[in-house]
């Protein structure tokens, strides 16, 4: 019997101390990549900013998700969170200045594959079930094992997503 909710990828975690970055052009970088990978529904559902005594603290909650047929969907949430964050201007070696922050960025990347995600099967009683049971392990099964490959490798890539952005950030130095 297929699982409702499979998860792939759970609490892939990526971690940069003390980075530089500006966590409105992660979000960017991500949406475009959701985007041109063909993901419907990309959506920030919370975005929360919190000023402490030591800095700032964010935290954002992103989720976006593909209908690869009739039967299944992957989606994916992602969680940044920033703290000790310290916005200050940073010039770069060609002149380019912008504001960035300093700070702890996480991000948290849950991954999940879901199976007849509009309940056309398991609405329907017993007799159905049955049905459903059949047409996963004998017809689908194979197909659903392909989009789980490429599910953890949607995860990985966004987690290069991420890191690849703050990367580009190194560039940027203290204007003084």
């Amino acid at each position: 019997m297929p699982v409702k909710d499979q998860k792939i990828g759970r609490d892939n975690a990526v971690v940069l101390a003390n980075s530089v970055f500006d966590l409105d052009e992660v979000i960017n970088a991500i949406r475009y990549w959701a985007n041109r990978q063909s993901y419907q529904l990309f959506k920030v559902k919370s975005y929360d900013e919190i000023i402490t005594s030591r800095g700032v603290r964010s935290k954002v909650k992103i989720h976006f998700k593909k209908d690869i047929d009739f039967y299944l969907r992957q989606e994916f949430d992602i969680e940044l969170n920033v703290k000790r964050g310290k916005k200050s201007k940073y010039i770069s070696d060609d002149g380019e200045i912008k504001i960035l922050t300093r700070g702890h960025l996480s991000a948290a990347i849950n991954s999940k594959l879901v199976p007849d995600y509009d309940d056309t099967f398991t609405k329907r009683g017993k007799f159905w079930n049955i049905i459903h049971n059949l047409f996963f392990e004998l017809i689908y099964k194979p197909k659903f094992m392909k989009f789980k490959i490429q599910t953890g490798i949607g995860t990985g890539k966004t987690m290069n997503i991420i890191k690849n952005k703050v990367k580009s950030y190194e560039k940027f130095k203290p204007n003084s």
